[in-house]
This record gives structure tokens, sequence and C-alpha cells, in this order.
């Protein structure tokens, strides 16, 4: 046999830059479909430079990855550990995307809507993700790492870990689960365990991803009220239990293990070039992604492309009203007629007033009644006029809003009464389509209906004009006219109960809060929830 070689810091630096470039170069294989692209990642581009790597360095792979069973009672605590955490993980990603207020930009076929697709998503996550992740970096960083003590072995080595996963807002939320692997690892001396651990996170998050497909209803219990109390209860229960039937580590254990030559150093210029040039890279892709969030990803997005309308037949809509406290305030009713080339929508809605107030913040309406009319192009959803009439806090305030598109921009007449008459004029050289580019053009209250011809499908996404005839502009210090870039995404497929049943739906956002869940069984598709910044539109009954 040949002579046998050891892991240094400098090899392992090398190691992990490596693997830093094939997860960057990953994105060269976006013609993949997507589960089949992960796990080939994991295969090929995070377990097989390790193994490879083991192998020239000749060193005895189980004692050198800690290949050992840590026994029923700690497998099944390190499991507890990834389980208790994944709901933390998840909701505090999901918090931070709402606090800056950022849209990722999704593959088309991330979310499963085959089997067969959600078969491979649960192969992706729960088992490829936990084995190869795992084996690289508790497996064979960890332990050289832990020459330095056990703060660089779980701390250092869990912020490569996070790294390796090259986004800002998942790299935040996972910070708690990758010192747990790096913890649970160290006090077992086991990758099994860690691997348990990883695979308890991981298997609750493919079965949120997977509930389009295999609906078990994990979504509603992982991310209720009571489990968001009781999941940091109960890691913090399992940890001390863990920490307690676990051995405390000996300093002899302490010592570095065969593999790792006595003399290497951390931080000798020699060792720590491979780590620049991956912290470099780190902040590169970072920095776009902090990029996308401050400019918003409606920066990159090309005009939205909605097909022709498909609707031959006048269809009704009847919807439940609910306030922002989920309480049934009013109804609405919407009648869609095609006209040749137009499609023509009149709704109306009756809300009684309310006040709602959840945390710090306060909702209210006076209550009334509200009749909606708008014409838009069957082609490409671009609007053509609209009139709104509001008869509000028992007849006392009346207003009447009307405008129409013309070839030098929007004309708006409004007339509340009591008030005199006001009439607008917005300039198509003042609103996004200044350009002429080719930005359908949207408002708040047709959108729903305006997307129903939208190509449904994960990634879909785009810019248009939202326009709104009467509100507050900054800029000039006065209500009026405005018309601004909004950003549609397709962001995933739901199962929706409403007072109609349950739906399939595609879920839609639209602009900074409003978001149409829409149902695809027939075609168009028909808007069976609809959230507009305030209220939320239930799908009753439709004819």
């Amino acid at each position: 046999m040949g002579e046998r070689r050891k892991s240094t810091f400098r090899t392992i630096h090398i190691l992990f830059l490596l693997v830093l470039l094939l997860q960057i170069a990953n994105a060269f294989l976006l013609w993949l479909p997507q589960y089949v692209r992960l796990i080939l990642n994991q295969l090929l581009f995070v377990f097989l430079p390790a193994y490879l790597y083991l192998r020239l360095t000749r060193e005895p792979f189980r004692e050198r990855v800690r290949w050992t069973w840590p026994g029923w009672k700690i497998a099944a605590l390190s499991l507890l550990i990834g389980m208790a955490l994944y709901p933390l993980a998840a909701v505090s990603g999901s918090v931070l995307q709402q606090l800056l207020g950022y849209s990722p930009v999704l593959l088309d076929d991330i979310i499963p809507t085959t089997a067969l697709m959600g078969i491979l998503a649960i192969v992706a996550y729960a088992v490829m993700a936990p084995l190869c992740e795992e084996f690289l970096f508790r497996g064979v960083l960890q332990p050289v790492y832990e020459r330095r003590g056990p703060a660089w072995g779980v701390g250092f080595v869990g912020g490569l870990f996070v790294i390796f996963h090259l986004s800002l807002l998942q790299g935040i939320s996972i910070i708690p689960l990758a010192l747990a692997l790096g913890f649970v690892n160290y006090r077992t001396r086991s990758l099994p365990a860690s691997i348990l651990t990883h695979f308890g996170a991981n298997a609750l998050a493919a079965l949120v991803l997977t509930d389009t497909v295999f609906p078990l209803g994990a979504p509603g219990v992982l991310f209720s009220a009571p489990a968001l109390i009781i999941s940091p209860i109960v890691a913090l229960l399992a940890l001390i239990a863990f920490t307690r039937i676990t051995r405390r580590v000996s300093p002899e254990a302490d010592a570095p293990p065969s593999a790792v030559l006595p003399e290497a150093r951390a931080f000798a210029m020699s060792a720590v070039w491979p780590l620049l040039i991956a912290g470099l890279l780190y902040v590169v892709v970072i920095g776009a992604e902090i990029y996308t969030i401050v400019s918003g990803p409606g920066l990159f997005a090309a005009p939205l492309a909605l097909p022709t309308a498909e609707w031959e037949d006048a269809v009704q809509w009847q919807y439940e009203i609910y306030n922002p406290a989920d309480e049934v305030v009013g109804d609405g009713e919407c009648l869609l007629t095609p006209e040749g080339a137009l499609i023509d929508l009149a709704c109306t809605s009756t809300v009684r007033a309310y006040e709602v107030q959840i945390g710090n913040s306060f909702w209210s309406s006076a209550g009334g009644e509200r009749r909606d009319h708008f014409r838009w192009r069957a082609d490409d959803g671009s609007l053509i006029s609209g009139q709104t009439v509001m008869d509000l806090q028992d007849g006392a305030y009346h207003a009447d809003i009307g405008w129409t598109t013309g070839a030098d921009g929007i004309h708006v007449q409004i007339n509340v009464r009591g008030e005199p008459e006001r009439v607008f004029a917005l300039p198509w050289s003042e609103t996004p389509l200044a350009d002429g580019a080719a930005l359908p053009l949207l408002t708040d209250y047709a959108a729903p209906w305006q997307l129903a011809a939208l190509d449904l499908r994960m990634g879909t996404w785009g810019q248009t004009t939202r326009f709104h005839p009467f509100m507050w502009r900054p800029a000039t210090q006065d209500n009026g006219p405005v018309a601004e870039q909004w950003l549609v995404m397709v962001t995933g497929r739901e199962k929706i109960t409403t007072p109609a049943g349950e739906f399939q739906a595609w879920k839609v956002a639209f602009g900074n809060h409003q978001t149409v869940w829409l149902d695809d069984s027939v075609t168009p598709a028909r808007p069976v929830r609809f959230f507009n910044g305030v209220e939320t539109w239930a799908l009753k009954q439709n004819h």
C-alpha cells in the first residue's frame, strides 16, 4: 500500500472551495428537472468530491467520518432536535422575507405537481441532502477543525455550512440548525446522529413542499400557533436530555484525530487562501441577492405576457368578504361578459362597518356599497376604462370615479357629493409605459380577473403597470391618478378552502400586498380567493 496522507487545513479548505464552485456551476444545469438536478448535485457535487478526497488521502473511512451508531435513545433525540428546529427555521425565514419585502425568483417546477415530482422532492430533501451534506461537513470537515477545539468544530464548520447554501435569507434561518448539527456530531462522535438531526428537519420541509400532491396537512399543523409555541420548547428539552445522556467529551477525545497533522495551523496563508476565494464568491452572490432585495425583483423581470382570454360565455361569481380578523363582513358578486375583443367585468360588494386591531395594526371600514365596472382587451389584459361608485356611511358619502385610456394617457373624472368635480389627465410619459414597454395595465379590483388568463406555472412572473385613479401622491403631496410598476409572480400551488368547497389553486402575488388564488380546473382560471391588501374575498358560488 502507498503512504497514507493526512488532512490539513489547506487541503480541506481547497475541498470546500471546490464544492462551493460546483454549487455555483450547478446553475448551468437549470435545464434539468428541478429535483433530478438537486439529487445529482448532492451525489456528484457534494458527496463525490468529499469521498474522492478521502480516497486520495488514503484515510481510514469509518474512523475518519465517525461512522458509528450512537444507540437508539441518542438517535431518537437527535431526530427530535431536527424536527423541533424546522418550524423555527421556516417561520424565521418567512418573517425575514416579509420584513425585507423580498420576493425570491422561483423556478417553474419547484412546487411538485405530480406524485413522481413529490417522490423526487422527498428523496432530494429528506434523503440525499442529509446524507451527502453531513458526510462533507460533519464527516470530513468538522473532525479537522475540532483540532482547535469544539467551538471551531461546531461554530466555524457551521459557518461554512451556511456559506455553502449561497443565500442570505436561507443562511440566516438555518444558523440554529447548523449549530445543532455540529453539536450533535461533537457530543456523539457519530455521523449517523447528525444525519438523523438533518433528516428530521428536512423531512418536515419535504412534507410541507409536497403537500400539493401528498395532502397530509403538514403546513397547517407545523405552522399553527400551538406548533410554533411548542416546537422551541420541545427543541430545548430535547437538547437538555441529549446533553445529559451523551457523555461529556473528555480532553483525550479533543486530541487531534489520527487524520490531522499535529503541526497543521488553520490560518497560515498557505491554508487560508481557498477560504478567501470562497468568501469573495459568497460576497458576490449575496451582494447580488441584497441588490435584488433593495432594488426589487421586478428590476430583472420582463414585461408580463398575458395570453388572450378564452372566455366564451358570461360567468357570474358570488363571494363572502372577510376582514383582517377573518370575520365575515359582507358579500360580493361579479359578472364577467366577453364582448368580442373586449372583456366586461361588473362587481358589486356590500360591507358592514367594522374596526379591527391585531397587534399594533388597525383596520376599519365605514361600511356601505361599492360598484365597479371595468373593460379591458382580451388579447393582453390591458384596461380600456373603469368606473367605481361608492355609497358609504349609510349614504352620507357618495363618490363616482370614472376613467378612460386614450392615445395620450389616462383621463380621470372624480365626482364626490358636495364637492366640485375634479378632472385629471395622466400622460403616458408619466407612467412606466413612457418608454413604450409592453406592460399590461392592471387595476386593483379588476386584477384577479385580468390575471385569470395567466400562464399558471411556478416561475411565471413579469412586470405590469398598476393604475389607481385616486390615491395619495407623495411627489406632489396631493391625491390623484397614479400609475406605477407592479410585479406579478406565480408563487406556488395551495389547497384553498372557501364556502364553495376545496380547490387546488395557484397563488399569484401582485404588487406589495395583494394575492389571488386561481383555480385552473376551468379555463380561463377562476379566482377562488382574493386578498386586496385589507379584505379577503372567498368564492361562495359561481354560475
